[in-house]
């Protein structure tokens, strides 16, 4: 079975000439290792699912929204005062 890709995407055969066979290989085996994280997927779909919000519904003001939802988020709240102290250098 062979996947359609966009014209102008180069193809797995094409990236093998292009940059290698092993280096295909290894960059074909990382991205399927990473599909095998279940936290990482979660978060993938998460994302996406507020980008489609975002693009379809403009007029709902999501991006406020889900700035209020993920101020509470220790996660992002260490990464805000990282980025503070990176400012102040």
């Amino acid at each position: 079975m062979h996947l359609r890709t966009p014209a102008g995407t180069p193809s797995t055969d094409e990236l093998k000439h292009i940059i290698g066979a092993e280096t295909t290989r290894k960059g074909i085996l990382r991205v399927f290792e990473m599909f095998q994280h279940q936290p990482l997927n979660r978060r993938l779909v998460y994302v996406l699912l507020e980008g489609l919000l975002e693009t379809m519904f403009p007029q709902c003001k999501f991006p406020e929204l889900f700035v209020k939802l993920h101020s509470g988020s220790e996660r992002l709240q260490r990464y805000s005062q990282k980025l503070r102290t990176m400012q102040k250098r």
